[in-house]
């Protein structure tokens, strides 16, 4: 029963990380096309107007989904272990 519990967890880590990514992926279109102006002049008045554009790569992708899929289930060990423990009747009780 612990397993079947564990394994939402990872569920729903998955499905917020393919929401992380895909509010990522529209912040950085969002993003890319006016960029991120910066200037970068000195302080006595010279204009150096730096445009910076976000940019990541597939590797950074993964980092983020075994982030999400880490901590959903770290994040689901406890409960998971309290649930396996209860009983269908004591479980329906304490809600």
């Amino acid at each position: 029963m612990l397993l079947a519990f564990l394994l939402e967890a990872l569920i729903i880590g998955v499905i917020g990380g393919i929401v992380g990514l895909t509010l990522t992926f529209v912040g950085t279109y969002l993003l890319d096309i006016n960029g991120i102006p910066f200037n970068a002049g000195s302080s006595n008045g010279s204009n150096l107007l730096i445009v910076i554009r976000p940019l990541f790569s597939m590797s950074d992708v993964g980092i983020s989904i075994v982030i999400a899929l880490v901590t959903s289930i770290i994040a689901g060990i406890y409960p998971a272990w309290k649930a396996s423990k209860l009983t269908v009747i004591e479980a329906v009780r304490k809600d």
